[in-house]
């Protein structure tokens, strides 16, 4: 095995965590203190500063509820996602959804949305060098930031969670036709690389299973602007 030279394990690099139970969802509250479920981290992560992403537009963070592992969404299937805001050693997790306009509102979950005590994970990223964490973390090494973090007034963001699929599956058909090259495939929590690990063609997003093969257990969170 070659060895790594150090000055690529010195450089930043982007890894995309997942903490549990990150928070529960209550009716009339838009915003969430999460910092417990952050381990200890910090803000300001950028393409060239350590820490987790929490500027606006790459701190999105993609919300999962953890009863069903599906995408979080209100009544009529809006996808609900959040952006990560540090201040005063606080992290604050804000709901967002679409505006179907390009950019997007903030959200306030409402009784008709049946959201009430729904537990959360979410997805986020961190910069990090690798010298620096565990050697698991490598697996989540991301090829680029602007796989997963967007600019939500340029274009939509969307994203498809898939689970308990068929075992040895290689074709996900999204909801919506994405845009090539904002496509990001994360199989529990591992960032695939494109063309190597999946090839995109319309809304179809073929997994080449280089590393491994699909399980039923696994979980693929496919994230794509449109």
């Amino acid at each position: 095995m070659a060895l790594t030279q150090r000055k690529q394990i010195n450089a930043p690099q982007a890894v995309a965590r997942r903490p549990s139970n990150a928070a529960t969802i209550l009716t009339g509250t838009g915003t969430y203190n999460v910092t417990p479920s952050m381990g200890g981290a910090t803000g300001g992560g950028s393409d060239t500063a350590i820490g987790v992403i929490t500027t606006a537009p790459k701190n999105k963070a993609v919300l999962v509820r953890r009863d069903n592992g599906r995408a979080l969404e209100r009544a009529g299937g809006d996808r609900i996602y959040g952006r990560l805001t540090f201040a005063a050693n606080v992290f604050t997790l804000t709901l967002y959804v679409s505006d179907g306009a390009g950019g997007e509102a903030a959200y306030v979950p409402v009784a008709g949305d049946a959201l009430n005590n729904v537990a959360i994970d979410m997805i986020y990223i961190e910069i990090v060098k690798f010298e620096n964490v565990n050697p698991t973390d490598a697996v989540n090494l991301l090829d680029s930031l602007d796989d997963v973090a967007v600019d939500p007034n340029s274009h939509q963001s969307d994203y498809d969670v898939f689970t308990n699929q068929a075992a040895n599956t290689v074709a996900f058909v999204l909801t919506n036709t994405p845009k090539v090259k904002s496509v990001a495939m994360i199989i529990n929590g591992q960032v695939q690389t494109p063309v190597l690990d999946f090839t995109v063609a319309a809304a179809t997003i073929t997994y080449t299973a280089r590393h491994f093969p699909i399980a039923l257990s696994d979980e693929i969170v496919i994230s794509y602007d449109r």
